[in-house]
């Protein structure tokens, strides 16, 4: 049983921007069946809706039509994994994978996924995470979640490697990115059990210190995935909260207190590589280089891959600098 995890303290409920610092206490817990994403809803319809919100927008993504590539998503009504039509939302999901055994989409898997229900089916077999995920999107209200394991075609070379150099536009497109930060492995789970006392963060500074010292921070694909969403839900073992182009926000949707810097100024936060000012293309680059340099890999020939996306991104505006 995973546990609670309380995010707002006595007191806090309310407040439009909460000036308190990170001096709360959680002593609660809980499990993604038990989290009320209520304000999590709201604030993912409102991102959406607000006009002043709009560098927080999705891009479009237009996968092409390859031999032996399909782009697919979890369906969640029909429970299986489909190729979906173009245009569709989805939510995302980031995660450490860990190493550990779980569910995959292969030649042998294929024909049980694909079909009505076939994720009912191999309910049990899915990790801790990944169920997790889907009971997120359930409580969101959206329908469709892309995950590298159930997604991509595990034992064809040809459809992992168009996949990979797709990774850049599979995150920018989507709705929002689901972030399992404070778990180390895909068997933990969204809300990892501590039974610690927790001191929960209620200033952006706060958030951005926790997520640092993360396990998934620590990871190289993470790294990438986190800078092209344009929105997260953020799982810690602290709680819940939202990020976006416009700040950082609590699990009821209320923003915490901004450090006085943009967002955008840092190129290792969520979205922090969507929209580089212009003529800082070189220097974007190297801060990007160094900050996925201090990240970790399971197999030490993933790291092209796992740079791929941010390298493909620059490729063209740097000019030969």
């Amino acid at each position: 049983m995973l546990p609670k995890v309380a995010i707002q303290a006595d007191g806090a409920a309310g407040l439009s921007v909460s000036q308190l610092s990170q001096t709360q206490v959680n002593t609660a817990l809980t499990t993604v069946l038990d989290a009320d994403l209520g304000g999590m809803q709201k604030w993912l319809a409102w991102c959406e809706g607000d006009m002043g919100h709009c560098a927080c927008k999705a891009l479009p993504f237009q996968p092409k039509d390859l031999p032996g590539v399909s782009f697919r998503l979890i369906d969640l009504q029909r429970r299986c994994i489909v190729t979906p039509p173009r245009d569709t939302a989805f939510i995302a999901l980031t995660y450490v994978w860990g190493g550990v055994e779980q569910l995959r989409l292969n030649r042998t898997t294929e024909p049980v996924l694909m079909q009505d229900g076939g994720l009912a089916v191999s309910w049990l077999r899915l990790s801790t995470t990944i169920r997790d995920a889907i009971i997120v999107c359930e409580k969101l209200g959206e329908r469709h979640l892309w995950t590298d394991t159930l997604c991509i075609m595990q034992d064809s070379s040809r459809d992992m490697t168009v996949q990979l150099t797709w990774m850049r536009q599979i995150y920018a497109s989507a709705k929002c990115a689901i972030a399992a930060v404070g778990a180390a492995t895909a068997d933990h789970g969204l809300l990892v059990s501590s039974r610690a006392e927790q001191v929960v963060p209620n200033s952006e500074d706060a958030l951005t210190t926790l997520i640092a010292s993360s396990p998934w921070e620590g990871r190289a694909w993470c790294y990438q995935e986190k800078v092209f969403s344009h929105r997260m839900i953020i799982f810690t073992h602290c709680g819940i909260y939202a990020q976006c182009q416009g700040g950082s926000y609590d699990v009821e949707g209320a923003q915490l207190e901004r450090r006085n810097i943009r967002l955008l100024d840092t190129y290792n936060t969520c979205g922090g590589m969507l929209f580089v000012p212009r003529g800082e293309d070189l220097e974007s680059f190297i801060s990007a280089v160094e900050y996925y340099s201090q990240r970790q890999l399971t197999k030490s020939q993933d790291k092209k891959h796992a740079f791929e996306g941010i390298f493909r991104r620059y490729a063209n505006g740097m000019d030969g600098q």
